[in-house]
């Protein structure tokens, strides 16, 4: 085989041929700076795959760390289910794969530098359906700018991988330990929209949760469909809007508009139902002649120089002419979000406005890549979906327990004809109505956890970062035969549907949190202090709760005469655990019972404390 010159230089220096990042995650996430991952990039030629890896550290100031990199050829679930294979040695890290899962992964490991640089040793390890094996070590080399560090890896593409014309990627950081967990992750956490990555902060390496990555970032990179695709009804009018995805927007060449009273058409993309074509820099159009009393969907298309293209969710409308209201909808998984106005409550200067819908997912990608200002926002909707753990009047409609959230988010922005976004309070008078998930009739998500009539919407209030009430809330109701929750308001920021937690009587909904108890990450997490674990949703009559160890001896008694420990918030109890012994020590590690009591009635559990 005739030896081919790299057409990028492994020299630990971004060249052009990179082009934009594939995988960008937030800057300081992680504590230890020499494992925060930033950017990472992808290229090839006709006999390499090129990897670049932004560290947010000096890596020449230290002597540990670990990078791994996946690769996926399929785009399935046919490769290794972990990384804690027994034929991968001292590789082996605390991590697995629910979905997308790697063939291949590359292990970067930094050694102490009296031997060599960091970063000095890449080994390609391949997957071959029962285990673990070497393929060799890859060219590397690595680089440094005071608190930036760069470290590149180059692969014969060939061989192993042959020409598969595209593969899903992903990294993490790690220890150089055995069976350390993943520390960052240049994308998104497996199953969970809001966190960066594994473990977020802290010293704590003996984690035995495993961390669930996906692999899967594409490269080439994916051409992506347009977001927020709403249309509003107006009279026999439509006014279709949307907006650009937060990545590679430069992929798009432009956009095609679907609009018809055929589902089918739309959803499929059949030229009879293409009612135009757009240059990138639009995102609404205006369409009229419609037909009263039909509903019309649409969809819009991204569509690529070659030709590719991706479509973005289905909207819809309901035509009504002559109608005093004016109806947006926005549609997603969770359902379709609709906003009622009358032409009264419009501007009379303005002829027309459209509106800019958010989900949870679209504003993470937005804070991180695009519209960075809604970073604010974003850490707010966290920081609130943390807050009503220890709130009594509602919880989160999926089980209650943080940071688990079904909760159908919407951030909702009015754009007035001259394209500025109007004033939070820019109607007189709206209704908003969101959809929520059901399994049945009669309880949403998790059978017997909530009666549908107890759903609530709420605001987010960005400066004391909770769920509130709007004040200018005239009235609101659950619509069980069509799974909505209405409000009439004349305010538009960050929405959510919350359940309301109804009276305790049992043990029903007890929660136990955090559940393992680790006191430092507990405290890196910004929960209320002191650290201690939180026994909430517990009947008012609850009067004693006895701890023991796994001996069956008794270390601890919560009295409900101590205001340190018990405290009714609103119909229900909660009592509070420092993880001390009745002589005020810090107990050891290890499975604790717990023994509460309430009116005759008697709740056993467990709780884990690590050290």
């Amino acid at each position: 085989i005739k030896w081919i010159k790299p057409a990028v230089e492994i020299d630990g220096s971004i060249d052009a041929m990179y082009g934009s990042p594939i995988a960008n995650d937030p800057r300081g996430d992680q504590s230890f700076s020499n494992l925060d991952l930033t950017r990472m990039w992808v290229t090839r030629d006709v006999q390499y795959l090129y990897y670049a890896l932004e560290i947010a550290g000096d890596i020449f100031q230290a002597n540990w760390g670990a990078y791994v990199l996946l690769i996926d050829t399929t785009g399935d679930s046919q490769g290794a289910v972990d990384l804690k294979h027994a034929s991968l040695g001292s590789y082996a890290k605390n991590v697995a794969f629910p979905s997308r899962r790697p063939e291949y992964a590359v292990f970067i490991k930094t050694s102490d530098q009296t031997n060599g640089p960091p970063a000095d040793v890449a080994e390609l390890m391949k997957w071959d359906g029962s285990s673990w094996s070497s393929q060799g070590n890859a060219l590397i080399s690595r680089s440094t700018n005071n608190e930036t560090s760069w470290i590149e890896v180059a692969l014969t593409y060939s061989a192993p991988f042959g020409f598969v014309p595209r593969i899903w990627t992903e990294a993490f950081s790690t220890g150089n330990d055995y069976l350390n967990p993943a520390r960052d992750v240049i994308n998104k956490v497996y199953g969970d929209s809001g966190n960066n990555e594994w473990n977020v902060t802290g010293d704590n390496w003996n984690v035995p949760t495993t961390a669930k990555l996906s692999v899967s970032t594409p490269f080439p990179p994916a051409l992506l469909p347009p977001v927020g695709l709403s249309v509003t009804a107006w009279d026999t009018r439509a006014i279709i809007s949307w907006m650009p995805p937060a990545q590679n927007i430069n992929l798009i060449d432009h956009y095609e508009i679907y609009l018809d009273s055929n589902l089918s058409k739309v959803d499929s993309g059949i030229a009879s139902a293409r009612v135009c074509t757009t240059a990138t820099n639009v995102n609404v159009i205006e369409t009229s002649g419609l037909i009263s009393n039909t509903t019309y969907y649409a969809r819009i298309f991204s569509v690529a120089v070659d030709g590719e293209s991706i479509g973005s969710n289905i909207g819809q409308c309901q035509i009504k002419s002559p109608s005093d209201s004016i109806i947006s909808t926005f549609t997603d998984a969770l359902g379709v979000t609709e906003i009622e106005i009358t032409k009264s409550s419009l501007n009379y200067n303005d002829t027309y406005y459209y509106l800019q819908i958010l989900n949870y997912d679209e504003i993470y990608d937005y804070a991180n890549f695009t519209e960075t200002e809604l970073a604010i926002s974003l850490a707010a909707i966290d920081e609130a979906n943390e807050k009503i753990f220890f709130d009594p009047t509602v919880e989160l409609i999926s089980n209650g327990i943080y940071p688990d959230t079904y909760s159908p988010i919407r951030l909702i922005r009015i754009i007035r004809p001259s394209g500025a976004i109007a004033p939070s309070d820019y109607f007189v008078e709206a209704t908003l109505r969101i959809h929520y998930i059901t399994t049945d009739s009669v309880t949403v998500y998790s059978p017997g956890f909530v009666n549908e009539r107890r759903l609530v919407i709420r605001k987010l209030d960005e400066n004391s970062k909770q769920w509130v009430a709007p004040s200018s809330e005239k009235t609101q109701w659950v619509q069980v035969d069509s799974d909505r929750v209405a409000i009439i308001t004349s305010e538009f920021s960050i929405w959510t549907v919350l359940a309301g937690a109804g009276d305790i009587t049992n043990f029903d909904r007890l929660v136990v949190y955090p559940n393992p108890f680790n006191a430092k990450e507990y405290i890196d997490a910004g929960h209320p202090l002191p650290a201690r674990i939180t026994f909430a949703f517990m009947p008012p009559s609850t009067d004693r709760i006895e701890i023991f160890n796994v001996a069956g001896e008794r270390v601890r008694i919560l009295n409900r005469e101590d205001a340190s420990e018990f405290e009714v918030q609103g119909n229900s109890v909660i009592a509070k655990w420092d993880a001390k012994n009745d002589f005020s020590r810090d107990v050891a590690s290890g499975v604790y019972i717990f023994w509460i009591r309430a009116n005759g009635m008697v709740k056993i559990g467990k709780v884990a404390i690590i050290k």
